[in-house]
Formats: structure tokens, sequence, C-alpha cells
């Protein structure tokens, strides 16, 4: 008599994993986030007809927020990154409607510029994918946001600074405020766009106005690690030695 194997598989509740993920980019956890894009990756291997389907864009999206922890141009950080992209292109391939996937893609391709030659096969794809972003869902805050950390960042000459970027994280803000709390996945950043409107006083020299910002992020997510062990000190230890005769 043959006896009956059992094989019992762990099924992922995609919600509480995305809701626990979030948790762990404001808490600054990397083991936390390392363990869910082990827990993505295999469940997207899973049968196709039993995948959620916002998997292939949380594989990428968590690989893109574990580069924050390496340092920027190292191997661990550049390895990140492009798998996130590899991600993003099939999820673009099949889609190019996505506009998540289209403002993340952006991003992840403004991190990957390196000097003049990644620069000139990057940005031109960088733009196109947040042009399309913001034509396909132009109240989505984090399409917007992308965009403006985009402005934040590049030269004037390339259609960066601190104005343009004012304008459009200005533009997030005021629509992370709109934004249902309880939307599906992906629906984080509400603390985050605080987080960076309070960079941008930081480099228009406003520090009243960039604290005032860090703690509205603080008041949304006490945990933020980034704002209160980095940002807010880094802050202070610049008020401190302005203020010195």
């Amino acid at each position: 008599m043959l006896g009956i194997a059992l094989l019992v598989v762990a099924v992922l509740d995609f919600n509480a994993a995305a809701s626990e993920m979030e948790r762990a980019v404001i808490e600054g956890d990397e083991a936390t986030l390392l363990r869910l894009s082990d827990q993505f990756r295999n469940a997207l291997d899973s049968d196709p007809a039993d995948r959620e389907v916002r998997l292939p864009y949380a594989v990428a999206y968590v690989s893109w927020r574990l580069a924050f922890f390496h340092e920027r141009g190292s191997k661990p950080y550049e390895n990140l990154l492009k798998s996130a992209e590899r991600e993003l292109k099939r999820i673009l391939d099949a889609n190019p409607n996505d506009a998540e996937a289209q403002a993340l893609y952006g991003t992840v391709n403004g991190w990957l510029i390196t000097g003049a030659w990644s620069a000139i096969r990057r940005g031109p794809r960088a733009d196109k994918a947040y042009r399309r972003a913001r034509e396909i869902a132009p109240e989505n805050p984090r399409a917007v946001m992308h965009q403006g950390l985009s402005r934040l960042f590049r030269p004037t000459a390339f259609g960066g600074g601190v104005d343009k970027a004012e304008a459009e994280l200005s533009l997030a803000l005021k629509l992370f405020d709109e934004e249902a709390r309880d939307k599906p996945w992906p629906n984080g950043g509400h603390a985050e766009i605080q987080a960076w409107m309070g960079q941008l006083m930081e480099k228009k020299g406003e520090f009243d106005r960039a604290r005032a910002y860090y703690d509205k992020a603080l008041e949304q997510e006490p945990n933020y690690r980034w704002v209160r062990e980095e940002l807010l000190p880094a802050l202070e230890a610049e008020e401190a030695k302005r203020s010195t005769p």
C-alpha cells in the first residue's frame, strides 16, 4: 500500500507582507526587507494562476529599497538596482500602462547613472518613464514624487533644480494628502514626502521649514529611522554650526 504524501505549501498573505515591508522601510529594518524579498521571489516562482498580481512589482520595489542600505556605486547597490530594473522591464513589456512601475523604472535608471556614458543612456530612459507615468496617472502621488526627486538631484542644465523640484514635490504632498490611506498597496510615501520636503527646504536654506517637515514626518511615523537618526541630527548640527560666532 502506497502512502499518500501531503505537500503543505505556505501561502503568502500578500497584503500583510506588503504592510510589513512598508513598516520595515520606515524603521530601516534591512533584515526584514531581505526576508520579505526572499518570500516575494519564492511566491513569484509559484503557479502563475495562483499568483498575486502585484508580486512582480513588490519584488522590484523591495530590491530598490534594499539598495538604500549600500554605498552608492558599490557592487551590492548596483546589483540590487539592476535586479529591480529587470523585473520592472518585464512588467512594462507586459503592461506599459502600469504607472507605478513606470515611475519606479525612471527612478531606478536615475540611480544607476554613474557618469557621462550612463547618463546618455539612462537619463532619457528615466525621463520617458516619468512622463509616461504622469500621463497614465496624473494624480498618483508616488509618480509625482519620483519625478520631483529626479529634479532635486539632477543638474539644472539637465532639467533639475530646486524650483522645479519644489513644484513637483509640493504637488506630490497635496496628492498624498488626498489619497486614501486604506487603498490597496502600493500605498506608501505619506511620511516620506514630508522628509523629502524637509530635504528640499534645507537645500533652500530654510531650516525652520525643514524642521517643521521632519516633525510632521515623525508625527505620522514616530519610528521613522531616517528622519529621527539621520536627517534631524544633521539639521541640528548645521544649525549649531551656523549659530557659532
